[in-house]
């Protein structure tokens, strides 16, 4: 169901994983009701939380090595009442690990196929509402997490659905030799077009 190919695109100088960081970045303190979301590489984050987090996975769903899984987290909510990483979301390059209420889940960005908020008549805040994915098997699940705040992370979503988004070519940037991305506009990706433009300029910048 997820595309094998999600890694088919590379910016020489711009890693799609330090992409998908800043996105995450941009959205985490929108997205959280806590302060205790954290976003960086694997060194950075708190890895006790994190191993504590993935033991809940063991004999339920497959998990690569932690060797593997370092090179790709971006980020971690932990949402847990004591602190300790039981619950939570593992923001990874390709796919979000979360717990909520024990029952450890995933999805791959690449299987989502289209997603919007459903606002039921008793929720008051972003946090109550759901988020509806609809999976390219037309399969379907709901995020109605009160952790997390929906709307921003409907976007955050979406940003990353934009980035691997199958409707891309490239072309080569010789005055810099760099490759740059050249996504077909749609609204879904707008945002994650102007983001990755903003960076391509700085890097030329960077190397003038």
């Amino acid at each position: 169901m997820r595309n094998k190919n999600l890694r088919y695109w590379n910016v020489s100088m711009i890693k799609e994983i330090e992409i998908k960081r800043k996105l995450l970045k941009k959205y985490a303190i929108k997205i959280a009701t806590t302060n205790d979301f954290y976003v960086g590489y694997y060194a950075t984050l708190p890895q006790k939380k994190i191993e504590n987090f993935l033991k809940k996975f063991k004999n339920k769903l497959y998990i690569p090595s932690m060797d593997k899984l370092k090179q790709s987290i971006i980020g971690f909510y932990d949402t847990s009442v004591l602190g300790n990483g039981g619950t939570g979301y593992l923001f990874m390059e390709d796919k979000i690990y979360y717990i909520v209420f024990k029952n450890p889940k995933k999805i791959w960005y690449s299987d989502i196929k289209n997603m919007h908020i459903k606002h039921s008549h008793t929720a008051k805040k972003d946090n109550e509402s759901e988020i509806f994915i609809k999976y390219t098997d037309d399969t379907s699940i709901f995020l109605d997490d009160f952790a997390l705040n929906k709307t921003p992370m409907l976007s955050f979503l979406g940003d990353i659905v934009a980035l691997g988004n199958k409707d891309k070519d490239f072309f080569k940037d010789t005055n810099c030799n760099i490759l740059i991305m050249k996504i077909l506009i749609n609204p879904l990706m707008k945002k994650s077009f102007m983001l990755i433009k903003d960076m391509v300029l700085q890097q030329k910048e960077l190397m003038i």
